[in-house]
């Protein structure tokens, strides 16, 4: 397996923020920092997203897929690693 895929196979516990314990500090830099500005100029952009699509990739585990998906968008998800397309997955 490439080293790469192994590397960020590794990594999806720490960026899985469904699992209800305190969001890892890899994780929360994306969520609480770089999420809201991103979020507010898609809204700003696309008030009414009903009915459109959204690729999201390198979505890891599929948190910003799902905040997407809450505001209307039909979203797919794309990643590297397996690991974390599972956890999309199984959270989606």
């Amino acid at each position: 397996m490439n080293r790469n895929i192994q590397v960020w196979n590794s990594l999806s516990g720490k960026f899985n923020t469904t699992t209800g314990k305190a969001i890892d500090p890899s994780a929360a830099d994306n969520i609480f920092i770089a999420w809201p500005p991103i979020l507010h100029v898609i809204h700003r952009t696309f008030p009414a997203p009903q009915h459109r699509k959204a690729l999201d990739y390198g979505c890891g585990t599929g948190g910003f897929c799902r905040k997407l998906h809450d505001i209307g968008f039909s979203v797919r998800g794309i990643d590297y690693a397996e690991s974390m397309i599972k956890i999309a997955k199984a959270n989606s």
